[in-house]
């Protein structure tokens, strides 16, 4: 668990990432916190998956794990937007997780 920090910087890397539980990513997030008593910033690395990555997985009723997985964005409002559906329409996500630990 990270402890309490001030700020935080996040850069994207283009560069797979495999989750100690063997989830795979497109990409690598590095998370920079910036902790009151502590120099240097503490580095943390995570997965990452773009908004549209996610909307690929849900459109091909692919389960969708952002298990140790940095998301910048993610919206159903903007996925219906995108898909010209109406704002109420049920979406159907197969096998959604999402957690750090």
């Amino acid at each position: 668990m990270i402890p309490v920090h001030r700020e935080y910087t996040v850069e994207i890397k283009k560069l797979k990432f495999e989750s100690d539980h063997g989830i795979r990513y497109p990409q690598t997030a590095l998370i920079n916190f910036r902790i009151s008593d502590k120099v240097p910033p503490l580095l943390e690395l995570m997965g990452h998956m773009e908004e549209k990555e996610i909307y690929k997985c849900i459109e091909r009723g692919e389960a969708v794990n952002l298990d140790h997985c940095y998301v910048e964005k993610f919206s159903l409002r903007d996925y219906r937007l995108l898909r010209n559906l109406d704002p109420r329409e049920k979406v159907v996500i197969k096998g959604f997780s999402i957690s750090a630990y």
